[in-house]
C-alpha cells in the first residue's frame, strides 16, 4: 500500500493505492489551505480512511509549493516512510519538448505520463482550478499543450462580475437552450467548455491525426458525457501517472524509496 498526494490549486486529493489490485482502496479531498500546518492535514488523513493502514511507500505531485513540505511532513508522519516528491527528473522515458521543461506543471507531466498507456497520439484534458490541455505525440513525447481559466473558476468569475447573474450551484443543465438565467448559465459554462474540448481536440488532430481523447479533473465529472468526441473519462489519470513514477523509482534506486 502507498500513500499518493495530489497538491492542486483548490485541493489536496490523498490516496491509499493498493499496489496488489492498482486501485486505490479509499481517497479524501482536503482544501489547499496555505495556513494549515503538516499536523492539521496530519489529524485530516488519521481521522479519515486513510488512517490505520499500513504503508511501504508514499508519493507526492505538487503544483502549490508552499504545501509540498508540509504535505511531505504529514505522509511522513503517517507511513513511517520517507515520501519521493516527483521532479521532472524522475519521469522516465518522456520527452518533454518546450522551451521551458522546468516550469511546466508537475500535474499536467503525470497526466502526460500516465496517458501513454492510451493509443498515441494523445491528449489530456484536466479540469481543475484551470483547465490544461497537454499534448502526447506518437513517440510518447510531451509537446506541450494549452491552460485555460478551468469552468468552476470561470464560473465564479461570471457570478461575481456581473450583477445581475445570481449566485447559483453549478450543475447539468437539461438542456443546451436555456429558458432561464440560471440555466443559461449553466449551459454556457458546461456546453461552452465541452465544446471547446471538441474543437481543440479536432484542431490538435488537424495537426498529429486521430488521437486518444482522456478527460480528467473535478469538473469532468460535471460535463464529460456533454462532449462529443470519443473519449475516456478517467479520474484517476494524474494519480496513476504519479504511482507509476513511484514504481519506476523505487525499482531503480533498489527499493529505497
Amino acid at each position: 500500500m502507498i500513500l499518493a498526494i495530489d497538491i492542486g490549486n483548490t485541493t489536496v486529493g490523498a490516496y491509499a493505492w493498493d499496489d496488489a489490485a492498482d486501485i486505490p482502496v479509499s481517497s479524501i479531498k482536503m482544501p489547499s489551505d496555505k495556513f494549515w500546518s503538516a499536523s492539521e492535514y496530519l489529524l485530516f488523513m488519521e481521522d479519515s480512511e486513510l488512517g490505520g493502514l499500513n504503508y511501504d511507500g508514499a508519493v507526492i505531485s505538487s503544483v502549490v509549493p508552499v504545501l509540498t513540505d508540509v504535505l511531505r511532513e504529514a505522509a511522513r508522519r503517517l507511513t513511517g516512510v520517507e515520501p519521493m516528491v516527483v521532479k521532472l527528473s524522475d519521469i522516465p522515458d518522456m520527452k518533454v519538448l518546450v522551451d521551458e521543461p522546468d516550469r511546466v506543471g508537475m500535474d499536467r507531466l503525470m497526466d502526460a505520463f500516465s496517458a501513454r498507456s492510451y493509443a498515441l497520439p494523445a491528449v489530456t484534458v484536466d479540469m481543475g482550478t484551470a483547465t490544461t490541455v497537454n499534448v502526447i505525440d506518437s513517440d510518447g513525447c510531451f509537446l506541450g499543450g494549452m491552460i485555460a481559466p478551468g469552468v468552476v473558476t470561470g464560473f465564479k468569475a461570471l457570478v461575481n462580475g456581473a450583477a445581475q447573474l445570481p449566485p447559483i450551484e453549478l450543475t447539468a443543465p437539461d438542456d443546451i437552450i436555456g429558458k432561464n438565467t440560471t440555466d443559461c448559465m449553466r449551459s454556457g459554462a458546461l456546453y461552452g467548455a465541452a465544446a471547446m474540448v471538441d474543437a481543440v481536440t479536432a484542431r490538435i488532430e488537424k495537426k498529429l491525426g486521430p488521437v486518444s481523447l482522456i478527460v480528467t479533473g473535478g469538473a469532468a465529472e460535471l460535463l464529460h458525457e456533454l462532449i462529443e468526441h470519443e473519449h475516456v473519462y478517467d479520474p484517476l489519470l494524474l494519480v496513476k501517472g504519479m504511482v507509476g513514477v513511484f514504481y519506476t523509482g523505487r525499482s531503480f534506486y533498489g527499493g529505497i524509496l
